[in-house]
């Protein structure tokens, strides 16, 4: 039975519509961090690991999903399910995601301004948040077992969620 419910969620179509949602989700968060004022959420974890070594943040994001995968690995023990493995494909095409989104933003001038900051931070946090609704109302992860958001300050109630709300540090956003 729960063969078939990681079928029905692998549907091409469906997979296709993952994927953009993760390259539009790396390019909002490309935005926010061009606009040098800081990162969303999501990107918290890998924006430290670029911070402190100095590493691509599509390479930190693969090791930031990868160390949340083995943290699952060490909560869940026997309730850990092969199939949450999947978790790192998504990590890696992630990470690459970041990696070309950061290359697009590279292309364009930083902005100077700090009315223009604003805006770069204002358009990445509405694709970040946008994103992650849609992403996750496809279902292809398990969010029972996914710690990838709620490790970085945010957990997603699912009854709350069907009405678009995402409690972070305790507040309702």
């Amino acid at each position: 039975k729960e063969v078939e419910k990681v079928r029905e969620r692998l549907k091409p179509s469906r997979l296709v519509a993952y994927v953009a949602g993760l390259l539009l989700l790396a390019l909002g968060i490309a935005a926010s961090m061009r606009s040098d004022l800081g990162s969303s959420p999501v990107a918290s974890g890998p924006f430290m690991f670029n911070l402190t070594t100095g590493l691509e943040m599509g390479l930190a994001t693969i090791m930031w999903q990868s160390f949340l995968v083995l943290l699952q690995f060490l909560i869940l023990r026997r309730n850990f399910k092969p199939w949450i493995l999947l978790q790192l494909i998504t990590g890696f095409l992630f990470g690459y995601c970041n990696t070309f989104a950061g290359w697009i933003f590279s292309l364009f001038p930083a902005p100077e301004s700090i009315v223009m900051r604003l805006v770069f931070t204002c358009i990445g946090f509405a694709v970040v948040n946008s994103n992650i609704y849609a992403n996750t109302a496809l279902h292809l992860i398990d969010s029972r077992y996914s710690l990838q958001v709620s490790l970085q300050g945010c957990t997603i109630d699912e009854n709350v969620f069907t009405e678009a709300m995402f409690w972070c540090d305790g507040y309702s956003v």
